[in-house]
């Protein structure tokens, strides 16, 4: 599923037990990424799912972790751009299109999820303010404020052409905030860091506040004894994918 320039690493792909049975129902879907350096390794996602599909009949979201920046050090910054490629289109047109041609997910949108950590956190929860007709819900693992937040002058001049305005309009505060009225009610976001992570737990305060006041239903966990490491990611993950599971049609509520 290659896009414009942009070269993608190969994706993975996670079917739960229920995608495997004669006639399977249909099922949610996730797209998750990893962080910068990295690549699209499904361990820690597939852990938490086979854990919610063990304790659920099977039943478990289908993921595709896929790769937001082509190369590990590379930073594409979650946009379409002449230098690194169409790195959005991939992730909010082409996979969703593939999923949809190829998977047997469900064809509500409110049951697809975007999500990431660190890195590809912040890809996330740009494309859920960007494309709310796409992802119906978001898991933004210690991600980065905004796309770029650690090269700010670099993002600027090879995403932006030099259009400091455009890189302020394109982060993702900004993006919700100019959305309209009513466009995420409905919308879940779920913002976790570790406890411990100075650097990268004050954003994701703050993007769980903006997220809030954009017209998200919001919750924010930060991971006890966790900094911006695997165990973040991995507790992170078992706390997520049990509260998602009523939203995803595959749990019934908390009483």
């Amino acid at each position: 599923m290659p896009s414009g320039a942009f070269a993608p690493r190969d994706a993975s792909l996670y079917l739960p037990p229920a995608a495997l049975v004669p006639d399977p129902p249909k099922l949610p879907l996730i797209v998750f990424m990893m962080g910068q350096p990295g690549s699209p390794d499904p361990t820690s996602l597939a852990k938490a799912l086979d854990s919610f599909a063990q304790a659920h009949q099977g039943l478990a979201p289908i993921a595709i972790v896929a790769d937001q920046t082509s190369q590990g050090d590379l930073d594409p910054s979650c946009a379409d751009s002449a230098t690194y490629g169409e790195v959005a289109t991939y992730f909010n047109t082409l996979i969703p299109e593939w999923a949809s041609s190829h998977l047997n997910v469900t064809a509500d949108h409110r049951k697809w999820v975007i999500g990431g950590f660190s890195n590809g956190g912040s890809c996330a929860l740009k494309w859920a303010g960007e494309y709310p007709q796409v992802w119906g819900a978001l898991l933004d693992a210690s991600g980065n404020e905004y796309p770029g937040s650690e090269h700010v002058d670099e993002t600027t001049a090879d995403v932006f052409g030099g259009d400091a305005a455009a890189f302020e309009a394109a982060k993702p505060t900004s993006i919700m905030a100019a959305a309209p009225p009513g466009t995420y009610a409905g919308h879940i976001a779920i913002f976790l860091w570790g406890a411990s992570d100075g650097v990268f737990g004050p954003g994701q305060q703050r993007n769980a506040f903006a997220a809030q006041a954009a017209g998200f239903t919001t919750l924010a966990h930060p991971v006890p004894g966790a900094g911006h490491d695997g165990p973040a990611l991995d507790g992170g993950l078992a706390f997520a994918i049990p509260v998602l599971g009523p939203a995803l049609g595959l749990a019934a509520p908390s009483p």
